[in-house]
This record gives C-alpha cells, structure tokens and sequence, in this order.
C-alpha cells in the first residue's frame, strides 16, 4: 500500500492520519505544536480555533474570516505537515464521515489547482457537482455550468468520442478545421418520423422534417442540355441494363453492344443508315435503308462464310445465303401446260407434263418428271367449267430421288400443299396457287404435280392448268455423262 495522509472531521476534533496508522488529533482551541524552521515553503500551518474553524497555511499569511482575520505566528503555530521533506505520500485522500462535504472553497476570485499533476484524476463511483467552472490544461478542456469547451491543439481541431459497448470502436464529433464565426445548433425536442434527416432553418435550430426528392440525375428526371457535354470514361465502361440484364454498353475502346436489335430512324426524306469508318477514318461505308418501303423487309444473313468467288444471294424471302455465280443468273424458269379433261372427283390426279391425259398412278410417265436441276414449283394456275358444288380444290408436289423404287408410293415425298376454296358458281374464275418453299427437288429427283377436291365439287370437264417451275441451274447432274446410282 502507498503512504497516505488523511484529514478528517469527527464532531468537533480534526485527526491527522499518517503512514502506518499513526493519528494526530486536535480539540478546538488547540495549536499544532513542534519544532522546525518556520520559513520552510515546504511546511503547511494548521491553526484550530474555539469556533471549530480551521485555518491551513504558510508562516506570516493571514487567513481571514468574517470576525476578522488570523496570521500565523513563527514562535508559537507548529509545524504539522512538510509534504515534501518529512511524509513524501503518494496518496492524499481527503475524506469526512457521515456522508459529509468535502469542500475546497478560495473564497473568491482565486483557483484551486493541482500543479504538477502526470497522473489521472480518478472518480469511484459519484458525482463531481462543478460550480463554476472545472478546466483541464487550460486549452484542452473544460467544464462550465452549462458548456463542455473541447479546445484544439495544434494541427487537430476540438473533438469528442462516443465509444461502443466494449470500448473496441468509437464515433468521434469533429468540427471543421477552420469556422469563420461562432454558431450554435439546437437539437430537436424529439425524434423524427423513419426516413425523415434532420435539416436547419438557417438560425441553428434543427427539426426532422421529410426531404423532397430534388435529385436532377438522370434516373428522377428527365434532362435538356444547355450546351455540349463530355462524359469521360477513362478505362470503364457505360453499362445500360434492365432488371441486372444488360441491354446496350459503350466500352472505352468504342466497342459497343446493343441486346435484341439496334434501330436508326429515317430523318423524314431517307431511310436511316449505318455509317462504318475505314482504319484511318477517312472513308465512311454506309448501309441505308431506302427512303420509302412497303413493308418491313428483314435480311438473315448466312451462318457461315461462303466459298472463294461465291455471291450472296436471297432466296426471296430475306433469307442471304453464298452461292456458285457463272455467266449471270443460274435461275431458268420453265413454263407448262398441264391441260386435261376428267372429272377429278376426291381422288387424286397427277398432271400430265406431256401427253393430254391425267394420270391416277404417280409413277406414270406422262406425270412423273425426271428433274435435271434443283428447282420448286413456283406456281400453279388453272379454271374449269365442270364445278357442281361448295368445296376446296388441293394441289401437291411429291418428289422421288435417283435410287429409290419409283412403284412404291411410299418412297414419294409429298413436298408441300395449297389449298384454295371454290363454290359452284366459280365456274371459269382462276384459282392461282403458289408455294412458299425455297427448294421442292433436287437435280435426280423424279416429281409430280398432283390435284384433287376435298369434297366431290366437279363434273367432267376442261381443266386448264399452267404450271410454272424455277431452276437451279448451278446445282445439275453434271457436265460428263456419268451414271448416278444416287443424287449428285
């Protein structure tokens, strides 16, 4: 344990005690007596007097008190406590008993202050009730009877820290490092509503109060520039998404990417273009729409490259595709007339390509054409007298390859059908069919066009039938005689 020096009050005798529990004890009227040099500094006077007042202090310093005052005398005060020089406590502990006050009073203008002080002042567990002021270094802090004064020091401004439950992290409250004026801000009496901030009315009084979205960014309103604007993106990148999908990103080197399609309006006088530059920028190649269409047109361009000298071609329905060009257009057109004269029934016909007669057998010669070429059936035409009812007429095309039994019906291939609907009073009217399909045979195949009604709508009659049939001439049999056991 330190030693200690403690002064304490009971009834009306003051009691010294010193290290190892020695006690001095003095009765009101009593002077503390003993020898020492009454001009030490480091000696403290005590005087006790009939009035239990007790006066501490140095040799020839009056203490005063209202009937007057009362100085120290060399010859006759003792001596009591050399703080220094005779005990050198680590310790000083003032204490009362009964819960009485303690009170270090200058009784005036003077301070009470603690010199030379390296340690912390510790509190237990009460209260330290200030009067007037309590201040801590002088420029650091301080403690008025309604301010808490937190000064800077140097390069660090005036602050306070708030730490957590288990002293680990804290909030620290900072001002700026320079304020131009004094000013206050007054707390709200009372908490906001969620989702409210605290705002000031410009004089230092704050209210929680609801902020009205004034955000101008392009994602709360809409804009209008006022001037040209650049927006640097360095090495990033400007990413436009839906739902965390991205749908249109400009990256730093140019590369842009657009989901589904990217659209280029007209201005009002020409089709909207794409505008591609060359390396150096000097030349522009231009892909534009022409100024008047009508109907939307969609190209599909080819899943592959083509070969060394190949054409991109259509196949008349936007579809692109690389193909053999030699000396101009491979596509020859035939026309044929297909006319006859039966009743058609429901049964169904096979037109004849020569001869005048029908034929109810698809292999028969006059029906079945050995085709040269790859090609389709672009089109069928024809009109008859002989309609005796409501029904629908059908017209086929059916295919066979080199190599396969031609008396079979089941190694025909029925390509593709049309159908149109008649009436018994569409006698002589023309009912033109024509079909969607790229390609119906191939350069080897066999093919048949065949006619039937759904329903027995006709007599015997006429038939008048033009039957138009577009080749391919680059694709054929081959150009030196040659046996297929297969198509080419």
């Amino acid at each position: 344990m330190p030693s200690q020096v403690r002064i304490s009050k009971k009834s009306s005798r003051i009691t010294v005690i010193l290290p190892g529990d020695r006690r001095l004890t003095f009765s009101p009227g009593e002077d503390i007596y003993a020898e020492a040099d009454p001009n030490d500094s480091n000696k403290i006077f005590i005087k006790i007097l009939d009035t239990n007042d007790i006066f501490v202090g140095p040799l020839s310093h009056t203490q005063y008190r209202d009937s007057g005052g009362v100085v120290f005398d060399a010859t006759r005060d003792a001596v009591v406590i050399a703080l220094n020089a005779i005990l050198n406590p680590d310790d000083v502990t003032l204490e009362s008993d009964s819960n009485g006050d303690i009170i270090l009073d200058p009784n005036g203008t003077g301070e009470i202050t603690l010199s030379a002080l390296t340690g912390a002042i510790n509190l237990t567990s009460n209260d330290i009730n200030i009067g007037s002021a309590l201040e801590i270094d002088g420029n650091i802090f301080k403690i008025t009877s309604n301010n808490i004064d937190a000064f800077g020091t140097g390069a660090l401004v005036g602050a306070i820290k708030f730490y957590d439950q288990d002293d680990s992290n804290y909030v620290r409250l900072a001002i700026p490092q320079t304020v131009a004026a004094d000013y206050t801000l007054l707390l709200p009496g009372a908490d906001g509503s969620n989702g409210q901030a605290m705002v000031t009315d410009g004089s230092g009084n704050l209210s929680f109060s609801t902020i009205a979205d004034t955000n101008t960014n392009l994602g709360n309103t809409d804009l209008t520039l006022s001037g040209a604007r650049v927006v640097e993106m360095g090495t990033s990148s400007v990413d436009f998404q839906s739902s965390s999908t991205s749908k249109f990103k400009i990256f730093s080197t140019g590369t842009v990417i657009a989901t589904s399609r990217l659209t280029v309006q007209g201005n009002g006088t020409q089709g909207g273009s794409l505008r591609v530059k060359d390396g150096d920028n000097s030349h522009i190649l231009s892909l534009q729409s022409p100024s008047s269409l009508d109907a939307n047109l969609t190209f599909v361009l080819p899943s592959q490259d083509g070969s060394d000298g190949q054409a991109l071609m259509t196949d008349g329905d936007g579809n692109l595709f690389f193909d053999s060009v030699s000396g101009g257009s491979t596509t020859l057109t035939q026309v044929y007339s297909q006319n006859f004269f039966d009743d058609i029934s429901t049964l169904k016909h096979y037109l004849p390509f020569k001869d005048i007669n029908e034929q109810t057998t698809i292999y028969q010669e006059e029906a079945a054409m050995l085709m040269p070429f790859d090609g389709r059936i672009k089109s069928i035409s024809l009109k008859t007298s002989s309609l005796t009812g409501n029904g629908s007429l059908i017209v086929g095309v059916s295919t066979l390859p080199t190599g396969s039994n031609i008396f079979s019906s089941q190694s025909w291939t029925e390509q593709e059908t049309e159908t149109i609907a008649v009436g018994s009073t569409d006698d002589n009217h023309t009912f033109h069919f024509v079909f969607d399909n790229a390609k119906h045979f191939d350069a080897g195949d066999s093919c048949v066009v065949s006619l039937r009604a759904a329903t027995d709508v006709t007599g015997n009659g006429y038939w008048y039938v033009t039957t138009v049939v577009e080749y391919d001439t680059s694709n054929n049999l081959g150009s030196s005689s040659t046996e297929h056991e297969t198509n080419p």
